[in-house]
């Protein structure tokens, strides 16, 4: 049997709860709601887990929210793997290069 460290978030049902409520009925991100429970002391610090904390546990599926209940989620741009603009050009450069040299080497 694997053993794992116990998530956090387990010991924090409360503030989980409160930021589940600020994102579906207000609209509030993760972020701004701990900063705010933070800002006003809502909960004891060792009841709350951080942005990060709260972002993994969503995408893993071990909170009820939904990735695409939250407002920067849906704003963000996917990022792609996209080559250098300049790859192409740097490519066909040195492929002119190569055949400049292949040609006047056997010429």
């Amino acid at each position: 049997m694997i053993s794992h460290k116990p998530h956090r978030i387990d010991k924090c049902t409360s503030f989980v709860q409160w930021v589940v409520t600020q994102v579906r009925k207000e609209k509030w991100s993760i972020d701004a709601c701990v900063g705010y429970a933070r800002k006003h002391k809502l909960f004891p610090e060792e009841k709350m887990v951080c942005t990060k904390t709260l972002y993994n546990e969503i995408w893993a599926g071990n909170l009820s929210l939904n990735v695409l209940e939250l407002p920067e989620a849906i704003k963000r741009k996917k990022h792609h793997k996209n080559k250098d603009v300049n790859c192409k050009f740097k490519l066909d450069t040195q492929r002119q290069k190569n055949e400049f040299h292949l040609s006047h080497s056997f010429g």
